[in-house]
């Protein structure tokens, strides 16, 4: 069968792009809108299996007045207003280059645009009713009247100053603060069964707890990717592969890339092509997330010379298997070795998770709201310590996160 030469796609000043980290770096708009008016934009994304950003183009019409916003959102490249006054596009680059200077972290220099360094960029953020806005400085006032705004704290916790009276008062504004330093009379307070308020019913000397009825907030679609991260790290987790050194900030490498229980560390296995990557991806996750939806990815990539893969193998694409841990999901491909099961499991279905005294990890998960099930995943050339850590990572982070059965996949082996 031929191989398919694929062609690149020709930005400003004639810099061509073959990846879509190479065109959100190297994005022209004019040069964009051209490609998807002729269809070449859909047939790069689909030759480079970029399924999802390639049938959110598709689905597109041409003649929307918002045309090329819609393209930025679905490419999820930066989008630049035309029109826009050169001294935005300065601050936001400012506020990069400021965030670069902090941290390594890619998922928080990402959110430079709607990351507030000080009073004046919250005023933009707010005046561009953006939802989500992080902070980063030493204090910001809120002002009580904008409501249905979440604020997040990061590289620090910015002291919060806001006129309200209470949290109650925040509360019903839709007002939500994570990470932040806030007023004690204004955090809402939790109750329990030794801090209830007890009153005495005025028709019997019974003595009754009363609790207000505390309306719980629904749980965030995902945490933040640099969140996640912390926990993963905080759960010292020496995959199967190389340890993660806990520093402040460093949280590891995204990819950790093996070679198989019968080759073990080889120097074949150290470097993996961006066109491999893509493959064991889009395999793993079943083409349902991108390498900015990462928390961690380990592959184990099995040698398609030895004689294990000719006696077990179906076909070339069984060389990649292992799991990601996604911003909302654990995605396993091969419960062990040459298996071709494929689980998308959201932390919000988990229900429990056991490392087994054969030192193979256990999760039980909802399938639906009533029903459970349960996988072994059984890596023969891990060990129980390893395990123990991916362990803690879930049952932390499952906390988070309400069940989602229509995210959730089951491919079990024929």
């Amino acid at each position: 069968m031929a191989r398919k030469i694929k062609f690149a796609l020709a930005m400003k000043d004639g810099v061509e792009v073959h990846n879509i980290e190479e065109l959100r770096k190297n994005f022209d708009s004019e040069k964009i809108v051209e490609y998807f008016l002729s269809g070449k934009l859909t047939e790069w994304l689909e030759d480079r299996y970029y399924d999802d950003e390639a049938e959110k183009i598709s689905a597109l019409d041409k003649n929307s007045p918002d045309l090329l916003k819609k393209i930025c959102d679905a490419l999820n490249a930066e989008y630049i207003d035309t029109e826009l006054d050169k001294a935005i596009n300065l601050r936001l680059n400012e506020k990069k280059n400021f965030l670069s200077t902090k941290t390594s972290d890619k998922s928080i220099i990402d959110n430079a645009a709607i990351t507030a360094l000080n009073q004046e960029d919250l005023a933009y953020l707010l005046d561009a009713d953006e939802s989500t806005i992080y902070l980063c400085g030493e204090s910001f006032r809120i002002p009580i009247r904008v409501e249905n705004k979440k604020y997040i704290g990061i590289l620090g916790t910015p002291k919060i100053i806001i006129k309200a009276d209470s949290w109650r008062e925040i509360k019903n504004k839709n007002i939500i603060f994570v990470n932040v330093d806030l007023a004690d009379n204004l955090k809402e307070p939790k109750y329990n069964a030794t801090n209830t308020p007890t009153l005495k019913n005025s028709s019997s000397n019974i003595t009754t707890n009363s609790v207000p009825k505390i309306t719980t907030p629904p749980k965030p679609k995902f945490l933040p990717i640099h969140e996640l991260k912390r926990i993963l790290a905080d759960s010292y987790f020496p995959p199967l592969l190389p340890i993660i050194h806990h520093k402040e900030k460093d949280y590891g490498d995204l990819w950790h890339i093996r070679g198989d229980q019968f080759h073990f560390i080889d120097e074949r296995f150290k470097k993996i092509g961006d066109r491999d990557k893509e493959i064991a991806l889009r395999l793993i996750c079943k083409g349902r997330y991108n390498e900015n939806d990462l928390v961690r990815i380990g592959v184990i990539i099995l040698d398609i010379n030895s004689r294990a893969f000719r006696l077990y193998a179906k076909k070339t694409d069984d060389k990649f298997w292992g799991f990601a841990l996604t911003k909302d999901s654990l995605c396993l491909k091969g419960l062990y070795i040459f298996s071709r099961e494929n689980f998308i499991i959201p932390y919000g279905n988990i229900k429990e998770v056991q490392v087994t005294g054969l030192g193979n990890l256990k999760i039980i998960f909802y399938k639906n709201k009533t029903e459970t099930t349960e996988i072994i995943w059984d890596l023969k050339n891990s060990d129980k310590y390893t395990f123990e850590q991916l362990q803690k990572y879930l049952v932390e982070v499952k906390k988070y996160y309400s069940p989602d059965y229509d995210k959730l996949y089951i491919e079990e082996e024929k």
